[in-house]
């Protein structure tokens, strides 16, 4: 029974189950059967992502051609073409998004990163923030790729959710960020 609890818990965190079923009969059944929704689940995840991946990038190139003859149009008319622009950079944040979705992180490296540069990169196109950065010089061990978009997404939900003004803030209260 714990060797099929382990590989249970093997599954939920996306590996095979990592020892051969043993036991009575019935115990190797269920172990086999876990082995084979293992693969049957990491095979989907896969081709999910994949398909993902394929369809974002195949959106991006149709998308640069929209925006481009937009903007050549926009300059003989100011104004006329903004609320498609806003369309078009929505739309592309969300192609990026799904790109990050598959490139889920990890495979990503941990780093030392210094924790206020990297929300200010992280939000340095967005407006309407309000920044209260207080971890000056303040090293974290994070996946950078990761925490950009951890940072991206929190500061989109909330100046698309949230309450004006919004304001992201670091603070160091003791062992706590």
């Amino acid at each position: 029974v714990r060797r099929l609890i382990e590989g249970i818990s093997d599954i939920e965190r996306g590996a095979a189950p990592s020892s051969e079923p043993s036991g009575p009969r019935e115990f190797r059944q269920i172990g086999a059967a876990l082995q084979r929704m293992s693969v049957k689940l990491r095979s989907s995840l896969r081709e999910r992502e994949l398909m993902l991946a394929g369809l974002s990038h195949d959106i991006r190139s149709p998308l640069a051609r929209l925006q481009a003859a937009i903007e050549l149009h926009a300059a003989d008319h100011p104004g006329d073409f903004q609320p498609m622009m806003t369309d078009i950079r929505d739309i592309d944040h969300i192609v990026h998004q799904c790109i990050d979705f598959v490139r889920d992180g990890q495979d990503e490296p941990l780093e030392n990163l210094e924790l206020d540069a990297l929300v200010r990169t992280a939000l340095q196109r967005h407006e309407n923030l309000q920044l209260d950065l207080d971890c000056d010089g303040l090293q974290v061990g994070a996946r950078r790729l990761g925490l950009l978009r951890l940072i991206r997404n929190r500061a989109d939900n909330a100046l698309t959710h949230g309450l004006a003004p919004v304001r992201v803030a670091t603070r160091r209260d003791g062992e706590q960020l």
